[in-house]
């Protein structure tokens, strides 16, 4: 009876407080997501970094969403993936595009990609998958309809090693896990690229909290950008040298074609820093 006495008391101070249980009539939520087979669909939904992408049988993991960018935790913050367009049209990020389909499969984060960067045929299609016996994320890109030139930009950094409260679990952060896994400009203090040989795409960054080797594609040239540029563009093409800046990030630029192209990113040891696993 004293238990009870407690537990009455303790849901009275509650409701004193404006704390509401769990009832039927005020858990009511808009569906977002709609079943199709195995897959989760979305049409221009909201979200950042929502969907974890796992490889192996470790803490890594990519973090993908309903939009098309991706935040590698290693544990840690380990750096974002961000693929934007460019055509006479304009240009934009492809989490700016007007129509934005994405679908996950367990393991897997599919998205179809129209906008008028594009053109009024045009779909991009981002394919993005952990990689399973070693920390790190592949990404394919391919397009079809188009008619007319759209260059593709991509861009990395961020590796800052920053961990949330609970290794970023939703909802346990003082802002959405959208907002706080977001690039900043700060989380590229520190950061060192080293670009591979010519014509092949690769590169090496080295933080305090790790080493990533990645891989743009081998047709793609590459740069150094100002991370203070990093939400525009057109901004970031802008800043584009062969000089690493005070807060780099790693730029890639090509027109699209008829052929997939493929980035990835993998967490490596230190000692000679190898290019990703294929």
């Amino acid at each position: 009876m004293r238990l009870l006495l407690l537990w009455l008391a303790g849901c009275s101070a509650a409701f004193a407080q404006g704390l509401q249980p769990n009832l039927v009539d005020n858990i009511a939520r808009p569906l977002r997501y709609t079943p199709d087979g195995q897959d989760f669909v979305i049409e221009n939904g909201g979200e950042f970094f929502n969907r974890p992408l796992y490889g192996g049988n470790t803490a890594f993991r990519a973090d993908a969403g309903d939009q098309p960018e991706f935040s590698l935790y290693l544990p840690g913050h380990g750096g974002n993936l961000r693929i934007g367009l460019k055509s006479a049209s304009g240009a934009k990020w492809l989490y700016e595009a007007a129509r934005i389909t994405a679908r996950y499969r367990p393991g897997e984060m599919l998205y179809e990609i129209r906008d008028a960067v594009l053109g009024p045929e045009a779909v991009l299609r981002v394919h993005a998958i952990g990689l399973h016996q070693t920390d790190g994320l592949i990404v394919r890109v391919d397009v079809s309809g188009l008619n007319a030139p759209v260059e593709l930009v991509a861009a990395y950094g961020g590796l800052s090693g920053k961990r949330g409260a609970r290794d970023g679990d939703i909802g346990t952060e003082a802002v959405p896990i959208g907002q706080y896994f977001q690039l900043k400009p700060e989380s590229c203090q520190d950061n060192s690229f080293t670009l591979g040989s010519a014509g092949t795409g690769a590169f090496t960054l080295r933080g305090k909290a790790a080493t990533i080797a990645g891989l743009m594609p081998s047709a793609a040239t590459l740069g150094f950008a100002d991370a203070r540029q990093w939400t525009s563009v057109d901004g970031l093409l802008a800043s584009i040298s062969r000089v690493a800046p005070p807060l780099p990030v790693i730029n890639a630029r090509l027109m699209l074609n008829a052929v997939p192209l493929y980035f990835a990113l993998q967490r490596v040891s230190d000692v000679s820093a190898p290019a990703v696993a294929e």
